[in-house]
């Protein structure tokens, strides 16, 4: 009797909800948030969009690494506005640093998607030690509808003598609701990319794709490239994790950045694992491939491993392992293969050349 009470409370409070979810939007006014810039046009740092109206409306967009405004009850979150690079003086010394990206707004609370994350700013300097801005993190999505926000870019890096440092990519907004039944994770930004002529290059991580639920998820964002022209050790960036499902199709982890330098040590960026599926549905998600790297001292990217499986479905191929070119060159491994019970096992990835 007792489990038969509760199922009716349940039940009822379902259509209680799907009843709201219907006549909220027809009480009062929609209005669309204000972008950054139009609520203060003299704004030049950290400036956040407008919140969307109570009953709907979007969210503003923000500006030079502000937020994207948030969705109350309906509508989508304003995207996040990019960081503002690196600011130097007549002597070409860092006067301002590089800053990330904003994050992007959140979608309304019944149904709407969330903003995009803003990229980080780039980092150009004729000498000196230079390091980018990060991308931000997507907003989130409505109870009943709409997909996370992807993560924002990574911002590049570059000088001639000193070190350059990438930004990393953005993750996808945080998970899909368990009652929003079409929604999909959007995916992580991409790592930046660092290139100096004397000096170490390391390039940005991608970001993680983010959790689906029922659908689908998108794949993490690749890592970014580390070059050197002259004298210096180059390390790429790895890929993201690729987007994880409980019911679904999960997506592939990003690809490791690749590594050159013609005097010092490469290292090409490991592959991302590819994305779990919890229990069932359509395939895990592929390794990312490791990237290649060209130098005296030469160590190619490992691929990333295949995402696992709860039961019933096949599981992600391991990424290939990253090619090496030089006088001591050491090739990436293949990613392991992704597993899981009573389904099909993926394939491991090819070991590089």
């Amino acid at each position: 009797m007792k489990i038969r009470k509760v199922l009716k409370f349940l039940a009822l409070a379902m259509l209680v909800l799907a009843g709201l979810a219907v006549i909220l939007p027809y009480l009062g006014p929609h209005r669309d948030g204000r972008d950054a810039l139009e609520l203060n046009p003299s704004c030049t740092h950290l400036c956040d969009g407008e919140d969307g109206g109570f009953f709907g409306g979007d969210g503003g967009d923000g500006a030079f690494g502000g937020k994207g405004g948030n969705a109350w009850l309906y509508g989508n979150g304003g995207r996040g506005g990019d960081g503002v690079g690196a600011g130097y003086d007549a002597d070409g010394k860092v006067v301002t640093p590089a800053t990330g990206g904003g994050a992007g707004g959140n979608g309304g609370l019944v149904t709407g998607g969330g903003g995009h994350g803003g990229n980080g700013g780039n980092a150009t300097a004729p000498d000196g030690d230079v390091t980018a801005g990060s991308g931000a993190v997507g907003g989130s999505s409505g109870l009943f509808g709409g997909n996370p926000g992807r993560g924002g870019d990574g911002g590049n890096a570059a000088t001639t003598v000193g070190s350059a440092t990438a930004g990393n990519g953005g993750d996808s907004g945080s998970r899909v609701s368990d009652l929003n039944f079409a929604g999909d994770s959007s995916g992580g930004g991409n790592g930046g990319t660092a290139t100096t002529v004397t000096g170490a290059a390391v390039g940005g991580a991608g970001g993680y794709g983010g959790h689906g639920k029922w659908h689908s998820a998108q794949p993490g964002g690749d890592g970014g490239s580390a070059t050197v022209t002259g004298s210096g050790d180059a390390t790429a960036g790895t890929g993201g994790e690729g987007g994880s499902v409980f019911y679904g199709t999960a997506a592939g982890g990003g690809n490791g950045g690749s590594a050159n330098t013609p005097s010092g040590t490469a290292a090409g960026g490991s592959g991302g694992q590819g994305g779990l599926v919890v229990s069932t549905g359509g395939p895990a998600g592929d390794g990312g491939a490791g990237g290649n790297a060209t130098g005296p001292i030469a160590k190619g990217g490992n691929g990333g491993a295949g995402g696992k499986f709860g039961f019933g479905t096949t599981g992600g191929d391991g990424g290939a392992g990253g090619n090496a070119s030089g006088d001591d060159a050491t090739t990436g491994n293949g990613g392991a293969a992704g597993t899981g019970m009573f389904g099909t096992n993926g394939v491991s990835g090819q070991n590089g050349r």
